[in-house]
């Protein structure tokens, strides 16, 4: 399959701007002198595609023509047509976040107009053929700075905020900073269903891993549940034990 892994790297290269903005309490409440970096929303882009052999670029040609002119139904030349399992769905792709794809397929897809006619490109999958049904702009994720977060602990009741530490158990059991719910990202599929219910959408919410690149990708997917007010906390807990607390143990 086309889609490849989707990286921190990938989701930062996306983002549109950097600005910093004032940290604020859910309750519109500011935390005077506490400042984060917001990376602003990324576009998510709804796509169908027809996937052909390397070899077949007249029939690239000839569906792309039938579509460009209005003459053809995407989703059966993709039923008819495509070699990419998705043909069972027309060719859907679902949702395609930037630096999800290979560079070639996500060229066109940026390339397309939302809601226009087809684009075509080849990549090392064969010749493919898209439409870019929708768009959307999901908010991004906010970095805090650790010594920043440790102040703002000080200042904040317990139970108006919910941190959340993606490390694994044993990285747990050597440091650990009190408060963090521990949620393994190895173990997504056992919690990632509950965590509406676990969690409450509306409170500010902190991410914590060892360098800040696992909690990057928690916080981005608490984002895309709906969590209004969410925080990669930045270098992580490698970064507390060396900056606020030296007593946590460096691993």
């Amino acid at each position: 399959m086309f889609l490849q892994a989707h990286g921190t790297r990938g989701l930062l290269a996306s983002c549109k701007a950097l600005e910093s903005v004032p940290f604020v309490h859910s309750a519109n409440r500011l935390a005077r002198g506490f400042r984060a970096t917001l990376i602003m929303a990324v576009q998510h882009r709804r796509v169908r595609h027809i996937l052909l052999p390397g070899d077949q670029r007249e029939l690239q040609e000839r569906l792309f023509l039938d579509l460009q002119g209005g003459s053809a139904d995407f989703a059966q030349l993709a039923a008819d047509h495509s070699q990419c399992p998705s043909k069972g769905r027309g060719g859907d792709l679902g949702w395609i976040s930037p630096g999800q794809t290979v560079p070639q397929f996500e060229e066109a897809l940026q390339a397309a107009s939302v809601g226009g006619g087809p684009a075509k490109c080849t990549t090392r999958f064969g010749l493919h053929i898209l439409q870019v049904l929708d768009a959307r702009d999901i908010a991004a994720v906010k970095q805090l700075p650790v010594d920043d977060f440790a102040s703002l602990m000080q200042v904040e009741e317990a139970e108006d905020v919910q941190c959340i530490d993606v490390r694994e158990e044993w990285e747990a059991s050597i440091a650990s900073i009190p408060g963090f719910q521990l949620f393994p990202l190895s173990r997504m599929e056992e919690w990632e269903t509950k965590l509406t219910t676990i969690l409450d959408p509306q409170k500010p919410t902190f991410c914590l891993c060892h360098h800040g690149i696992r909690s990057q990708r928690m916080a981005q997917l608490l984002v895309s549940k709906g969590f209004q007010e969410v925080y990669n906390i930045v270098g992580g807990i490698d970064a507390y034990c060396r900056t606020v607390d030296p007593s946590v143990p460096a691993y």
